[in-house]
């Protein structure tokens, strides 16, 4: 065993959470009892965490300091009392008795991280210690991954990182490593998560993990990482099996086709036969073919609601989705989607649909159009092994096309089980005709449970590998599911657009005020704020627009435009009294009237964030216009009033807009995450934006994409679009 684990201390070694629900108790024993829920909270510092259990009280910064330092003098008892759990003990003395280097990167500071590994008799086995203030930077910064990895001489494809929390896995992200989630830290994450290489629910795996070596975990991310470029920059399609339909009642073994096969045999002769086999054995006796016929015709043309794989999927910029799925759950979302879509059942269909852009492609048919004929047995639907084994001839220009696709077009398969027919099927075709292809394919699918699940899927792994066909796996459907819907929402490229000005300015455009009226962040944190989330986004794969706004929109995309040239725009009219700025391509509209730039850019935008705005002509700022605007087309706003301005005072009527107008299915999260920012002091707001914010926005964006009622999301990428 060899190679180098980096553990984050808090949460995947030592309980810091236990120990700071009990130093909290005592404080809310001596003071009073907190307004909201702490343990809720993540690992916030002393301070946030006193400022964000008691912000309805107002309390004044006397009050404050005593609590804060009653809070650490409690927290230092509670933590002398906790011991490290046995397992954690066990697993970091196996990995130092195997050569296994070992390295701890935290938040804390030297010296309170080796009193506490030495009370847990923990420093022989830990080679080094990287601390809140070790040189030359801390996470998320991947510069001390990188010391740390100098130290240890050991390179990326050796090293994994091992944490609970989005700023370990950004760490580990930029560092280029394996990120591993310590699930059983319960640490509330989003990110860290569903995009963690692994999630582990002991320590113990660990050791299994660097036991097998690190070359299967590195190529897993490398494989992400190649996922996200391909849907941003290359044609790709999805195929999707019985899987994509299971959240919707439909698709599964045991609570869709069972139950109606049980009707016809027992269920003890059901066993290790494919559903085709099954099928064709029932439909030998053809007084039992029309019961059969009419039993799947009604279960797959009941009624049942789309899940998000079936939105994302269809709002994503995917060329064509393949499906061998029976029911009609696609078809629902594109007739309420703004992006249409050929819906192709049969040869013929697709005979006059070539070169009409994006197409819905059902490989078995449906059962919707299909018909039951006794004598050919040909139901418009193949379902059974004959109708299987004649699907090349009787569905040939079906075929066919997919060659062209698998040939120019990088196929993406979820929700295809290693033992599909299907899937045997199109390997049969690719080795017969020997389909030669620059292009990547990828099956993502859930990692295998059982150990004969395992030994099937490694050689079908293998045999799919040899094809160019390279398999993803997750540990949950979630996570698979979570996954799919970045890659999504990423192949649309997102805009999220900057509204507001940090200060004050006259005619001449001098800067009159450093800080907002009622304001709590300078100008200085306000660009600063910007511009970093601008570069985030720009680095994840959204693009970032904004009118030009001093302090704010210049910094959010002139960062962002440094990171990625594709990714950044400003909107500005042509005769307008404003310089253009050459730290970012512009859009120029020929409009005269700025309100009209403002709705180009607007309708252009995913998400919009609002802070500061000023007028100094006495009127209401366009950035309240600009607000409004977005809340009337449905746009989700995050409001920062913090920067003061007009935001701030008409915080409140934004608010009941935001009530109104916003899409139902992102309107909760859209008004619970901008009641929770308003109630955020100076520090607070810069630390969510420098650990939560991008998080927040995948939501929003995810949300909009998901979304029932609306498809404001398909208007948004089309204006932008046309403008980029």
């Amino acid at each position: 065993m060899s190679g180098l684990v980096i553990w984050d201390f808090d949460g995947p070694i030592f309980n810091a959470r236990q120990a700071r629900d009990i130093a909290f108790a005592r404080v809310a024993e001596h003071f009073s009892s907190p307004s909201t829920d702490y343990k809720l909270f993540p690992l916030y510092s002393p301070r946030q965490t006193i400022c964000l259990a008691y912000s309805d009280k107002n309390l004044g910064s006397d009050v404050l300091d005593e609590m804060e330092a009653y809070f650490r003098a409690e927290l230092l008892k509670a933590e002398a009392d906790i011991k490290v759990d046995r397992e954690v003990l066990e697993t970091i003395e196996n990995l130092f008795n195997a050569n296994c280097r070992q390295a701890i990167l935290s938040l804390r500071s030297e010296s309170g991280l080796i009193d506490l590994l030495e009370r847990n008799r923990l420093t022989r086995f830990v080679g080094i210690i990287h601390a809140r203030e070790t040189p030359p930077a801390n996470k998320p910064s991947p510069d001390a991954i990188l010391s740390i990895m100098q130290k240890a001489g050991v390179d990326k494809a050796e090293t994994l990182l091992v944490g609970d929390s989005d700023l370990d896995f950004g760490a580990a992200h930029e560092a280029g490593i394996v990120y591993l989630h310590a699930g059983w830290s319960n640490e509330p994450v989003s990110v860290a998560r569903t995009q963690a290489d692994q999630i582990l629910t002991r320590p113990s795996e660990v050791e299994q993990i660097v036991d097998q070596g690190f070359t299967q975990l590195s190529q897993r991310e490398q494989s992400r990482r190649t996922l996200k470029n391909l849907v941003r920059f290359e044609k790709f399609s999805f195929f999707a099996g019985a899987g994509v339909s299971i959240a919707s009642g439909l698709g599964s073994w045991r609570e869709c086709f069972l139950p109606l096969l049980k009707k016809h045999l027992p269920e003890n002769s059901l066993t290790g036969f494919s559903l085709p086999e099954i099928v064709q054995l029932i439909i030998a006796d053809q007084s039992r073919a029309q019961l059969i016929f009419d039993d799947f015709k009604e279960a797959f043309t009941a009624q049942r609601e789309p899940n998000p794989y079936h939105y994302s999927m269809v709002r994503s910029a995917c060329d064509t989705i393949w499906t061998t799925n029976y029911d009609n759950l696609f078809e629902r979302v594109v007739d309420s989607s703004g992006r249409p879509m050929a819906v192709l059942r049969a040869d013929e269909q697709l005979k006059d649909s070539f070169g009409t852009g994006r197409k819905l492609i059902k490989v078995h048919g449906d059962f919707y159009a299909a018909t039951f004929n006794r004598l050919s047995m040909d139901w418009g639907v193949v379902i059974s092994d004959e109708q299987f084994d004649l699907s090349e001839v009787n569905r040939p220009e079906i075929w066919r096309y997919f060659e062209d696709e698998y040939r120019t077009s990088s196929l993406l398969f979820v929700g295809v089980s290693f033992s599909d027919p299907t899937l045997r099927r199109i390997l049969s075709i690719i080795s017969r005709k020997m389909m030669r292809t620059r292009r990547s394919h990828f099956v993502l699918a859930k990692r295998p449970s059982t150990p004969t699940e395992r030994i099937i899927a490694n050689k079908q792994i293998e045999v799919l590998r040899q094809r160019n066909i390279h398999t993803s796996l997750f540990d949950d459907y979630t996570a698979l599911s979570d996954f799919v819907g970045e890659l999504c929402m990423l192949s649309r490229k997102p805009v999220i657009t900057f509204s507001g000005t940090a200060y004050l300015s006259d005619k001449a455009g001098a800067q009159e005020s450093a800080m907002l009226e009622e304001g709590v962040l300078s100008f200085g944190d306000i660009e600063t704020m910007c511009g970093n989330m601008g570069a985030t986004l720009a680095h994840e794969g959204f693009r970032v627009a904004s009118g030009h706004g001093a302090g704010v929109g210049i910094p959010a995309v002139a960062k962002a435009y440094e990171e990625d040239r594709r990714s950044a725009r400003y909107y500005m009219r042509k005769r307008g009294d404003t310089r253009g700025s050459r730290r970012a391509t512009t859009i120029f509209i020929a409009e005269d009237d700025l309100n009209i730039v403002r709705q180009r850019f607007i309708q252009a935008s995913h998400v919009v964030i609002a802070m500061g705005g000023a007028s100094n002509q006495g009127s209401e700022s366009g950035t309240v216009r600009e607000a409004r605007t977005a809340l009337e087309m449905g746009r989700p706003v995050i409001l920062f009033p913090q920067a003061g301005g007009d935001i701030q005072k008409c915080h409140g009527e934004l608010m009941a807009l935001m009530h109104r107008l916003i899409d139902p299915d992102v309107r909760q999260y859209v008004v619970s995450l901008n009641e929770r920012i308003v109630k955020m002091d100076r520090q607070q707001v810069l630390a969510f934006v420098d650990n939560e914010f991008l998080s927040c926005i995948r939501t929003l964006v995810r949300g909009g994409m998901i979304s029932r009622y609306t498809s404001y999301f398909d208007a948004a990428c089309m204006e932008a679009d046309k403008e980029w």
